[in-house]
């Protein structure tokens, strides 16, 4: 609902707008109508508490001889016999396929 609102403000008077501008403001004119727009109550707070751990020896998680290709074949390995370890001060991403 707020999206909408929001729309309906920024719309002003523009030709392109106004009838989009009609239609959303009836969708929300709608809604009230049947009682589907709730009052939106305010985000509850949340809290976390983590107890201080003792330092962990190096590495935490290691990787021995690791081979990397996008193709899975041996002909295109990017890299290989590769060895490395994370431990707690180490900053890590994890990227997916589409790279995010």
């Amino acid at each position: 609902i707020a999206h909408i609102k929001k729309f309906i403000a920024s719309a002003g008077t523009y030709a392109n707008l106004v009838k989009q501008t009609k239609s959303k403001q009836k969708i929300i004119d709608k809604m009230e109508a049947a009682g589907l727009i709730k009052p939106v109550h305010g985000k509850k707070q949340l809290r976390f508490n983590f107890e201080d751990v003792r330092k962990l020896p190096p590495p935490i998680i290691a990787f021995n001889d690791v081979v990397f290709s996008y193709s899975g074949k041996k002909e295109d390995y990017l890299y290989k016999d590769l060895s490395f370890g994370i431990d707690m001060d180490s900053h890590i991403a994890i990227v997916g396929q589409n790279g995010t």
